[in-house]
């Protein structure tokens, strides 16, 4: 249901104008200027289509993790695994499955900022991924005698500290493209 609704309105440029009015400047009303002010239709174009792929994909990365979590186990049997290595197995993906949208968002990420021409910037997020990858398994693995569910539980949570260092970065850039928390009101 909310897919149906929440869509559609990304391309209503009248919505976005009586939510955001002229204090405030969302997507939407970004979009209808450099179509109807600016006139420059390309951009529009690609904000248009970068607008939905972002979407998509974000609802993309959601449903698999949760079809992932909830259902990896019924894959894994339907693969032919049983046994000790269909526990181990369905242990692991679980959490992995879980993952997908901070893996979703690392990507973006680091796509964006090598967009802008600093490749660097993705590439410390994905080395702080894989760093905290190797700390957290040997913290959750070994230390912590986690096992199989140790490492999923690792890549997770590496996954999400390099999803915040983006996130971080995007809220506090001073250069190229920035997120405002006042433009998500």
């Amino acid at each position: 249901g909310c897919i149906m609704v929440f869509v559609p309105t990304m391309g209503l440029f009248y919505v976005a104008s009586l939510l955001g009015g002229a204090r405030k400047l969302l997507v939407g009303n970004l979009i209808q200027h450099q179509f109807l002010v600016s006139h420059n239709w390309p951009l529009g174009a690609a904000m248009s289509v970068a607008l939905i792929v972002i979407l998509l994909g974000m609802l993309l990365a959601a449903l698999i993790a949760m079809a992932g979590y909830g259902y990896g186990y019924l894959l894994l049997a339907g693969l032919g695994l049983s046994g000790g290595l269909l526990d181990a197995a369905g242990e692991y993906i679980g959490f992995i499955f879980l993952a997908t949208p901070f893996t979703f968002f690392s990507i973006l990420y680091s796509s964006l900022r090598s967009s802008e021409g600093r490749a660097v910037k993705g590439l410390v997020s994905q080395s702080i991924s894989l760093l905290l990858n190797v700390l957290f398994n040997y913290l959750f693995i070994f230390r912590l005698s986690m096992g199989i569910r140790g490492a999923a539980l690792a890549t997770l949570c590496a996954r999400g500290a390099a999803a915040a260092y983006g996130a971080v970065d995007l809220l506090t850039a001073r250069h190229g493209f920035r997120l405002r928390l006042t433009d998500l009101d």
